[in-house]
């Protein structure tokens, strides 16, 4: 594995399929918990395709 850059510095878990709500619903609470739990940091530039390969979602 190679070094990871500055703009992916943040790390997701996949979306539990489990749950009872739509997908985009998952996701959304998901990214809200990585907000407030300082995981995405402010200003941080995201990077959709590896949210979405991290939350395991398309």
């Amino acid at each position: 594995m190679g070094r990871q850059s500055s703009k992916d510095k943040y790390k997701l878990s996949a979306v539990d399929s489990i749950e009872r709500l739509p997908l985009s619903e998952q996701v959304y609470l998901t990214l809200k918990t990585a907000i407030l739990t300082g995981e995405l940091m402010p200003q941080e530039k995201l990077n959709e395709v590896k949210i979405a390969e991290q939350l395991q979602v398309s």
